[in-house]
């Protein structure tokens, strides 16, 4: 293929090693003057507006101004279907390359399910990917998870309840002729938005489901595929519901109106009886460590708490992702200078619930969160959860009575409420016990089984 690239700085830098022996680099082109008529790696420059008089199949945009040089070719009469972003061209290179990991005592079973996520990891949307996959075997059907990416770790302790996972590279941009290995399935159920240019694709030939969990900053990261979208919002082979009423209300705002139900998870009873610590106080904060989760906001409440408070323990427990090196460097040297910080670094599901045994408040400080599913297992466990008013399942929570909301972004709150447990321990446990019934009245594995199989009657019926 004879290619076009959009774009000569950072992204490019370090992406041009990905691009395919088997393409051709036939020219750049640049909007920058003083850059036309140079070269770049050996390769001529050019004006956009020269493409015409170049032979070529594609052009691909490498530049985080996607978006105004997306509509510059357009605008031009380019073809919109030619254009494609660096991580679609990248991604395309692995079609066709499919590898399939058995579950533990996996069965195939009358009714078969694909359960396509965007990525694997101990995170909120792979978590909550496999908690539906359970919730369907119990069911009766047998269930295939699919990712574009492998984390081999998550792989292995999940696939030992009986659940077969699919890596497929480019599951996020398949076209229908790549996806043969799907027509075995009775119900596909496309999870979370950055899945759904693969729903389109799927939805253009038969019935899928999306099911959405996204905070705003999520939704930037498709705009290079929004015109797309929009074009297809209402696609009738496309049934779309959200995790939570803060998920459907972020997908209006950000994408556009559509019928959008609303889907609660459910997660496994794993509670164990953990007594409660009548010295040490801890507070835990749970979750990637990125500035969207608020790390920083919880440190501060711990520093002002922590002068008056010298029997209180504040956990940092999460992984991380290099693109937020800075904002955890700035977290760790904070955590370091406050007495009874401490930082456990990302947890398998096993170590966080042992961590949990020694857990007394979760805190969800965050900026951005649609649902929290470390505020669903805090309440499973029977623990007190402090929750920015931002985040869905704030509108779970009676003040005082299951927990306790304190508006987003407002230390002086976080710290009222942090300081209210502190004072007030004798209280704790009666909350932790409304917390649990709160758990089993909306977000029991049970529960969770009739939602879906009740979703999926209505998408087949449809």
């Amino acid at each position: 293929m004879k290619i076009i690239i959009f774009g000569m700085g950072e992204i490019y830098k370090k992406n041009k090693a990905l691009i395919s022996p088997n393409d051709e680099v036939i020219a750049f082109i640049d909007n920058n003057q003083q850059l036309q008529g140079t070269k770049c790696d050996g390769t001529a420059v050019y004006s956009p507006s020269d493409i015409s008089c170049l032979m070529h199949d594609k052009i691909i945009i490498m530049s985080a101004c996607f978006i105004e040089m997306r509509d510059q070719l357009v605008q031009m009469g380019y073809e919109r279907s030619r254009i494609l972003h660096y991580t679609e061209y990248i991604s395309q290179q692995s079609a066709g390359k499919l590898c399939v990991y058995y579950g533990k005592n996996f069965r195939q079973r009358k009714k078969r399910c694909l359960f396509m996520t965007s990525s694997m990891g101990y995170h909120g949307g792979a978590i909550v990917a496999v908690y539906a996959a359970q919730a369907l075997q119990n069911k009766g059907y047998e269930v295939v998870v699919a990712s574009p990416d492998e984390d081999q770790t998550f792989i292995e302790e999940f696939s030992r309840s009986g659940i077969a996972f699919v890596v497929y590279p480019n599951l996020q941009f398949a076209k229908w002729n790549e996806l043969f290995w799907i027509t075995g399935f009775d119900t596909i159920i496309a999870n979370t938005f950055s899945m759904w240019l693969c729903a389109l694709e799927i939805g253009r030939h038969r019935q899928v489901t999306v099911w959405l969990h996204e905070s705003d900053i999520a939704y930037p990261g498709m705009d290079f595929w929004k015109d797309i979208i929009l074009e297809n919002i209402s696609m009738p082979g496309l049934s779309v519901y959200a995790v939570s009423r803060v998920a459907r209300e972020n997908f209006f705002r950000n994408v556009g109106k559509r019928e959008v139900g609303v889907l609660p998870y459910g997660i496994p009873d794993v509670k164990k009886e953990m007594g409660r610590n009548t010295g040490k106080l801890t507070f835990a904060v749970i979750g990637t460590i990125q500035p969207i989760k608020e790390q920083l906001l919880f440190l501060s409440a711990a520093r002002i708490l922590s002068k008056t408070n010298p029997d209180c323990t504040f956990l940092i427990i999460g992984g991380h992702r290099e693109c937020d090196a800075d904002y955890v460097s700035e977290v760790k040297k904070e955590a370091e200078m406050i007495p009874g910080v401490c930082m456990a670094g990302e947890l398998t599901r096993a170590e966080l619930e042992r961590a949990y045994c020694h857990i007394d408040i979760v805190v969800v400080p965050s900026s951005q969160e649609a649902m929290s599913l470390v505020a669903t297992e805090a309440m499973m466990y029977g623990k007190v959860c402090i929750l920015s008013s931002i985040a869905g399942m704030a509108e779970y929570v009676r003040q005082g009575e299951n927990g306790l909301v304190f508006r987003s972004n407002d230390l002086d709150g976080l710290v009222k409420q942090m300081a209210y447990c502190i004072m007030n321990r004798d209280c704790l446990q009666g909350i932790g016990e409304e917390a649990r019934a709160t758990y089993e009245r909306y977000f029991t594995m049970e529960g969770f089984s009739e939602r879906l199989d009740q979703i999926i009657g209505i998408s087949e019926a449809g």
